[in-house]
């Protein structure tokens, strides 16, 4: 498993990388302003934002049970 870390600062760089901006707190795509969801089909706020797991861009909240589903699915 591949993990890349980066400081907050930088968030906004990474989102664009994938293409992804922040319009009113969400993470939502560039080119159509829909909102990137969860595995869970939920929203994710800029303060809630992790990451992005392998797979077709599935986004990681910053709590505990997002972050624990995460570790089980890739050990």
């Amino acid at each position: 498993m591949q993990v890349i870390t980066f400081e907050k600062k930088f968030q906004n760089q990474v989102l664009d990388f994938f293409d992804k901006k922040i319009n009113n707190d969400v993470i939502v795509e560039k080119k159509t302003g829909e909102p990137v969801l969860t595995e869970s089909g939920k929203t994710v706020s800029e303060t809630e934002f992790a990451g992005i797991r392998n797979g077709s861009e599935i986004f990681i909240k910053n709590d505990i049970g997002s972050l624990i589903n995460y570790a089980k699915k890739n050990r």
